[in-house]
């Protein structure tokens, strides 16, 4: 568990909470599900099939065939908010 006392906000506090439990899930034969589990790493989606995805759940509204895990839909969201200009532009480092 993360200590209450640390400071730990958005995607990076998700994706620590999310490693603890694939962790003790493994631990623990966590994925010994009777009713048909999805597997606790499934491949990861590559960043070519963005578009595609961002396109079909977001601006078409239609679900996808299989389903996508949660560490996957941070990257394409971003990818779809970057591309229609919704997302802030990165920094530029001091000094530039």
């Amino acid at each position: 568990m993360v200590p209450a006392s640390a400071e730990i906000v958005g995607r990076e506090h998700w994706l620590r909470q999310n490693r603890q439990w694939r962790d003790a899930a493994a631990t623990s034969g966590g994925d010994s599900c009777s009713t048909g589990c999805f597997p606790l790493q499934p491949k990861p989606l590559s960043a070519k099939n963005y578009d595609y995805v961002y396109r079909r759940l977001v601006v078409d509204r239609r679900p996808l065939r299989k389903p996508l895990p949660l560490t996957d839909v941070f990257p394409v969201i971003v990818f779809g908010w970057k591309k229609a200009g919704v997302w802030p532009a990165d920094p530029t480092p001091a000094g530039s």
